[in-house]
């Protein structure tokens, strides 16, 4: 990343941007683009992860037993004022495949039904597509995108062509893993629910 264009944003109105060094502890030298499957957690976070973990040592049954669920309760608010969400409908996980893989396995589908994904899905998630398909007797349909594509109508026609009347549920990259493709996920949403089908 260009130093100038990491200067030109602000962490907060108050203070200018760090130098990366202090933002990242990664080895100097390195330039890590990869912060999905493999990222480096931020330093600030891990500063704060030390002194959770060491105000839990310092006495675990309280932190545990009387304060961790009113914090949860409290951090869940918090962010779901910043995405925009109810608090009762976010629920933490360990990280997003997790969370993709909890919401697949508790969802109910019939022999026959179809679960539409992309050729960009996240291999993880498509494997867990497929386990959940396996185990109804439902049918993964994978919709193959261009690649590169010129245009976000190419994704659409590519995925809207391979929905069905079968077709329960299409499982969605927003930002593909393997290409870092930007899908047109409004749109997709939309014409998705236009035909009846539930968007992941």
């Amino acid at each position: 990343m260009r130093r100038d264009l990491l200067r030109n944003q602000s962490l907060t109105p108050d203070r200018a941007t760090p130098d990366r060094a202090e933002l990242w502890p990664l080895e100097r030298g390195v330039i890590f683009l990869n912060h999905g499957s493999f990222g480096a957690c931020p330093a600030e976070v891990l500063r704060h992860q030390a002194a959770l973990r060491a105000e839990m040592e310092a006495e675990p049954v309280r932190f545990l037993s009387r304060e961790l669920d009113d914090r949860l309760d409290a951090a869940r608010r918090a962010l779901a004022a910043f995405v925009g969400a109810d608090p009762d409908d976010l629920a933490f996980v360990a990280n997003a495949t997790s969370g993709v893989n909890a919401v697949l396995r508790s969802l109910a589908f019939e022999h026959g039904d179809e679960l539409l994904t992309t050729d960009h899905a996240y291999n993880a998630c498509k494997n867990t597509l497929d386990f959940v398909a396996g185990r109804a007797g439902a049918r993964v349909v994978v919709a193959r995108v261009p690649f590169p594509v010129a245009s976000p109508a190419d994704v659409v026609d590519a995925v809207m062509a391979r929905v069905t009347p079968r077709t329960r549920l299409a499982l969605l990259d927003h930002v593909t893993s393997p290409t870092a493709l930007v899908l047109p996920i409004e749109r997709l949403i939309a014409d998705l629910a236009g035909r009846g089908v539930e968007v992941m």
